[in-house]
């Protein structure tokens, strides 16, 4: 899959600043929305769409940036897809995402077994 951004009066493909393309072939992919979306607002970009592209045109999926996106330029760039945090101050990596505490598996069914889990099993 490719991320593109596309003129939609024009039906062009954005390559670089001020330069368009129809071919989907030479246009930029940007990898993520978000790339596209930041791409977009910092060139105030009106009437551009994201299209994710899956091989033919047929298949593509188009979805318009609100103009209230474009006016909220500014703020960090967006990452380049690579995960994490690398090289963005102020943000700190996590190795899981917050979903709360890990449960407690008993040992029988290969997990990890605490003091407090087996003081809670007793009965």
């Amino acid at each position: 899959m490719k991320v593109l951004l596309q003129d939609k009066k024009t039906g062009l493909f954005f390559v670089s600043e001020g330069s368009w393309t129809g071919e989907r072939a030479e246009a930029r992919d940007f990898k993520t929305s978000a790339s596209a979306i930041w791409t977009a607002q910092q060139y105030n970009l009106q009437n551009a769409a994201v299209v994710f592209a899956f091989g033919s045109a047929s298949n593509d999926v188009q979805v318009t940036i609100r103009e209230e996106t474009l006016a909220g330029t500014g703020g960090p760039a967006p990452s380049t897809g690579r995960g994490g945090a690398k090289g963005r101050p102020g943000v700190k990596r996590s190795r899981r995402p917050h979903m709360g505490p890990i449960p407690e598996v008993p040992k029988a069914q290969g997990g990890r077994v605490s003091g407090e889990s087996l003081r809670g099993s007793a009965g």
